[in-house]
């Protein structure tokens, strides 16, 4: 990841300007709506069936889903925002005592949400595709809750302690028609991958 980001920044800055049309040109904006890879919901998945668990167990995630919006204020800068939101939640009816017949419920969840601002810096010179470094930063939170109708459990409901995050990544857009794409982006952050349609305007 961080020999890409390296070399989309060196082709940034490397890059010469040119007057031929591309794809994002200062003045236009976009709007990207994604969905992505649910790293929490495949981890529990795996942890589940490597320990073999007896009990019945239900694993779900929303998300990664997520909206971007992008103002470009120069010709290879874009300056924006981005709102995300994703939930991981396990269920597990089942009891850790063999020696007793009791059967409890234990819930799990995990919500992300994340309102941050964001910078694109641009280094595709094609009037369809573009191509992207992106940063993030601002607004992350986490919330995990933990709660059973088991006697002896303590439910849990915690958040970050300090709801800051940053992000930063790849993108690749390709337009098949003037106003509207396709995008990717890989990043270190949430969502770790993610893709979904892109509409300028």
């Amino acid at each position: 990841m961080k020999r890409i980001i390296s070399c989309a920044l060196l082709l940034f800055f490397i890059l010469p300007k040119t007057n031929a049309q591309q794809a994002m040109e200062k003045g236009q904006s976009s709007v990207n709506l994604y969905y992505g890879l649910n790293v929490l919901t495949a981890y529990y998945k795996g942890l589940a069936d490597a320990a073999n668990v007896t009990g019945e167990v239900e694993i779900k995630g929303v998300g990664p889903v997520g909206i971007v919006y992008e103002y470009m204020v120069a010709e290879k800068i874009g300056l924006g925002g981005e709102f995300g939101y994703a939930l991981t939640s396990v269920k597990y009816r089942g009891n850790e005592d063999p020696g007793s017949a009791m059967i409890y419920d234990y819930k799990a969840s995990v919500t992300t949400m994340r309102a941050q601002l964001r910078m694109n810096l641009h280094f595709a010179k094609s009037e369809k595709f573009d191509g992207y470094v992106l940063f993030n930063g601002g607004y992350r939170n986490y919330n995990v809750v933990w709660e059973s109708n088991d006697p002896f459990f303590d439910n849990v409901n915690q958040s970050s302690f300090v709801p800051i995050g940053v992000k930063v990544g790849l993108g690749l857009r390709y337009f098949f028609v003037p106003n509207f794409g396709l995008h990717a982006e890989i990043a270190l952050g949430s969502p770790l991958m993610c893709a979904g349609l892109s509409f300028k305007f």
